[in-house]
């Protein structure tokens, strides 16, 4: 008994006593024979070598001592065949379980966000898919079976019910993970199965014309009113405000060009004469440089948070209670054109829906079009 414990005593002191070389020799000899005890041919045994040297380099010491944030932080950013590396590494360690289950999640995480970037889609929905899907990854001790979608179910529910999340916001979290499923654990099978929640329709809330009126006349900066005046005189986006530039303004066409709006699409819409008053006088007294809307940072847009907070003082000195975003704008500039008799087409076009059916939605909200139906008692002889 006391022979076998100073052997473990020496043994673990031998260890310890280790140089950063030495950790570095030990490792790789038993990569080595990992690599041929299961007879991986010699372009791959050499691409996973030169990985897992450069690994031991930068994190001198046995493998499942590294504390595992710092090795997340390091595998993250690798390349694929760096990650199948470390993966292979791993695997012939014993007691690593947690370190090679990080490597899985990571491999599957970047499989996703390269997908993603092929599919073109914007920067929002990207960090969006991600942020759901990791939060998704780790919700499970287990990885997700890629032929079922128990998983998915499980975590829908949760969302449901105990994040208590809006039906919408269910929604995105189904499409991340229909996208998931399809692309990064290659089972097309499982889309249809992942749950989507019923979500109803909510009206937009408008304004009425004498409401924006006021809001306009209580904002005295310019740069503050070229803003709400493109909100609503021409039914933009937040974003699409903010990544506005000069050269969108076409005077000479007496028109404003949307770059990559929503799906990627460019648009053409409007320019008021208030719009375009405003616009040359912004244009000689305080334009940015790269975007009209700068922040202190130059070449750089205002932020979403600084123009939601000029949208709210506004409402604030108005005296105007308020019925939502800033967006609120571009949905009453929808409404308000339908009142006026413009086509639902030509509105759709103006707003960049894809789908008529997007746009319809504002003919249930046109105080007009309600006053010009006929409730059946006027009717009735009383």
């Amino acid at each position: 008994m006391y022979n076998s414990h100073t052997t473990v005593k020496k043994s673990n002191y031998r260890q310890k006593s280790l140089s950063s070389d030495e950790w570095r020799e030990v490792w790789l000899k038993r990569l080595s024979r990992l690599l041929q005890k299961q007879s991986v041919n010699a372009e791959k045994a050499a691409v996973y070598l030169a990985a897992i040297e450069k690994f031991l380099e930068k994190n001198p010491r046995a493998p499942k001592f590294i504390p595992l944030k710092d090795f997340i932080n390091y595998v993250k950013p690798l390349d694929e065949n760096a990650v199948d590396a470390m993966l292979f590494f791993y695997k012939g360690i014993k007691g690593v379980e947690n370190y090679v289950m990080e490597i899985h999640r990571i491999k599957l995480l970047n499989r996703l966000a390269h997908e993603l970037k092929l599919k073109n889609y914007t920067q929002a929905t990207q960090r969006n898919y991600l942020s759901i899907v990791r939060e998704f990854l780790y919700s499970f001790e287990e990885l997700p079976d890629p032929e079922s979608a128990n998983e998915a179910k499980q975590y829908i529910l949760f969302l449901k019910d105990h994040k208590k999340l809006a039906p919408r916001t269910i929604n995105l979290a189904s499409a991340a993970l229909s996208f998931f499923y399809e692309k990064a654990l290659h089972s097309s099978s499982m889309i249809e199965k992942v749950p989507r929640i019923k979500t109803g329709r909510s009206l937009p809330k408008v304004y009425s014309e004498q409401e924006v009126e006021q809001l306009l006349k209580s904002v005295t900066n310019i740069k503050h009113k070229f803003i709400l005046m493109l909100a609503y005189g021409a039914g933009l986006r937040l974003n699409e405000i903010r990544l506005l530039k000069q050269e969108h303004i076409e005077y000479d066409r007496k028109s404003i060009r949307v770059q990559q709006g929503n799906g990627k699409k460019d648009r053409y819409v409007m320019l008021d004469p208030g719009i375009e008053k405003i616009s040359i006088a912004y244009k000689n007294n305080g334009a940015g440089i790269k975007y009209l809307f700068e922040g202190w940072k130059k070449s750089v847009p205002l932020s979403k948070q600084s123009i939601s907070k000029i949208f709210s003082n506004a409402c604030e000195k108005a005296g105007i209670t308020r019925k939502g975003g800033i967006h609120s704008l571009r949905h009453t500039f929808a409404t308000h054109l339908l009142e006026h008799g413009a086509e639902l087409r030509f509105i759709q076009e103006m707003l960049g829906h894809g789908s008529s059916k997007t746009t319809e939605i504002y003919t249930h909200v046109s105080s007009e079009a309600i006053k010009k139906i006929k409730s059946p008692l006027s009717n009735l002889n009383m």
